[in-house]
């Protein structure tokens, strides 16, 4: 079991709206009158009018007619008779005993139904029992329509009569209770379905998702786009449920489609973002995160998917679960969201709008202790930030060509964490969604008085070499240098330290003959602590001297 915890960070304001959603859901769930439409209602209705006895003569000989197999025909007409349960004449419906021995009888049958269908599909005897198996798909499909086919067999007529009673009676029941179902399709039901739940576990867990994934939802849109989302997505998603709905007799219920609408649109406006799991008796207090891009999906759209598909070749149940639903909320918050995406376009890595006005505020400030303090607050709300990371430390590496503020910012533990983590998670960004470009100027626009290789330990080796190759690239052989002794002075021992060592000589023999880069690889040389690139660097220094002598 999986369960999503939202992105893991600070709100930026209160949830106004999704606490809204959830007081109205939870008040009408409390109001509500308890529906008397149970298993009980229908069993005792299909008994009122023989709905089994019609529906095994009608299978029978309609089975008969197709195939000529009697024998067969008759062992599985046991898939109709299961559909229907014989309730005893003496049932007390509040008794728990009796319902308890009710419902484990229902269960045995359900896996009774099951295995009658599993041995119909892999059957190898011959043609016989696919021929039937053909018979059983082609009745189950039209039974419930009147076609020529089945209204010319024997006891059509009867079983239509039944059946046409035993619909009004549960018609009726659905218009008193307001329910939504292919009998009772209006305009009200199918606003209250997406309040009435099931029971409080379905309360529970709609509401729970909606908090997790809604509140940062609202902290991205307007009040009138949240609203839309949620509203529409969850009226279509119980529309689409409805018409393609297998079975008339069951109404639909719960906000799981409102859900999958809000969970749609989180997957599109934080799709370059990492959401936090839980994993029970793995994860313990430790916080994992994955990619959103590929959490989604993998823990909705593929059990849901597989569920609607599963459930169709369920030839009589169809499942009791609104896979149909899920999935058309989610396809029309998704769709919703990448529009507003398009109008009002937000780049990444900012979540609301309001980040852009504090970004500006907070390039304003001069004084450090304020600039970091914001800063922490702001990657509170979004630790993908990578501009707010970047200012910060640009602001902080400038301070520290003062010598007044330099001792004082290093041997304060708050500033040497948020570089180390700051650079780490700029790099780490940049190369996962290809901002190299930007990386590397930032890198290279670090005074080289602050030595990269002190702040850059936790970077690894790939993308160490990795932006040193693209600092190149890019027209940045200082910043590749620097990259190079910061490789050499965190992996001594590494496979490919030798290559990076060779790496620094090929590049030092193409730099230009000039004072300024004589100058350059001064203040590399002071401030290096990798013996072997300070000599890769004198040889440089002497080499230039005697030509230029």
């Amino acid at each position: 079991m999986i369960i999503p915890l939202g992105l893991g960070q600070k709100l930026k304001k209160t949830p106004a709206i999704t606490i809204l959603i959830v007081i109205v859901t939870c008040y009408f769930y409390s109001t509500q009158r308890q529906s008397s439409y149970t298993i009980f209602t229908l069993a005792k209705l299909r008994k009122k009018y023989n709905l089994k006895r019609h529906s095994i003569v009608l299978f029978q000989n309609y089975c008969i007619k197709r195939t000529s197999y009697t024998r067969l025909c008759r062992k599985y007409s046991s898939l109709i008779a299961d559909k229907y349960l014989e309730i005893p004449r003496s049932f007390n419906e509040k008794d728990p005993k009796l319902i308890d021995k009710f419902k484990k009888r229902y269960v045995k049958r359900q896996k009774k139904r099951k295995k009658l269908i599993k041995e119909l599909v892999q059957a190898s005897k011959g043609q016989k029992r696919y021929e039937v198996l053909g018979a059983v798909n082609d009745f189950l499909r039209y039974r419930f329509k009147p076609k020529k086919k089945l209204s010319r067999i024997k006891g059509y007529k009867p079983y239509r009569q039944a059946l046409g009673t035993f619909y009004a009676d549960i018609r009726a029941i659905h218009q008193s209770q307001n329910s939504l179902s292919k009998l009772n399709f209006k305009g009200v039901p199918v606003m209250l379905a997406q309040l009435t739940h099931g029971d409080l576990f379905h309360l529970a867990s709609n509401m729970f998702l909606v908090v997790v994934l809604g509140v940062f939802l609202e902290q991205r849109l307007s009040f009138f786009s949240y609203l839309l989302i949620y509203l529409l997505g969850g009226s279509f998603a119980v529309t689409a449920h409805t018409v393609l709905a297998t079975d008339p007799t069951i109404p639909l219920v719960g906000a799981s489609g409102n859900v999958s609408a809000v969970l749609g649109a989180f997957w599109i406006f934080f799709y370059n973002f990492s959401m936090r799991l839980y994993i029970p008796f793995l994860t313990g207090s430790e916080k994992i995160f994955l990619p959103v891009k590929l959490t989604v999906p993998f823990l909705f759209l593929m059990g849901d998917v597989v569920g609607y598909l599963g459930n169709q070749n369920l030839l009589l149940d169809g499942g009791r679960v609104g896979h149909m639903a899920h999935l058309s909320g989610f396809f029309l918050g998704a769709s919703i969201a990448i529009t507003i995406k398009a109008i009002f376009k937000l780049p990444w890595p900012f979540i609301a709008p309001s980040e852009i006005k504090e970004l500006k505020a907070l390039e304003q400030v001069t004084n450090l202790d304020e600039k970091l303090a914001r800063s922490s607050n702001m990657l509170a709300s979004n630790r993908d930030n990578i501009f707010v990371m970047t200012s910060t430390i640009g602001s902080i590496c400038r301070a520290m060509l003062n010598p007044e503020y330099k001792q004082r910012i290093l041997e304060n533990p708050r500033y040497k964490n948020f570089i180390e983590h700051g650079l780490k998670v700029v790099c780490t960004l940049g190369i996962r969604f290809g901002k190299e470009n930007m990386v590397c100027h930032f890198l290279n626009s670090i005074p080289m008085q602050v030595p990269l290789s002190v702040n850059l330990t936790d970077l690894g080796q790939e993308n160490m070499l990795y932006l040193a190759d693209c600092a190149l690239f890019f027209g940045y052989p200082t910043l590749s240098l620097r990259l190079y002794e910061a490789y050499m002075y965190r992996y001594q021992g590494a496979k490919q330290a030798p290559l990076v060592a060779l790496s620094v000589r090929s590049l030092l023999s193409m730099l230009p003959k000039n004072r300024e880069w004589n100058e350059v690889i001064t203040i590399l040389k002071a401030y290096s602590s990798t013996s072997e690139f300070i000599s890769e660097l004198d040889h440089f220094l002497g080499v230039r001297t005697l030509e230029t002598a």
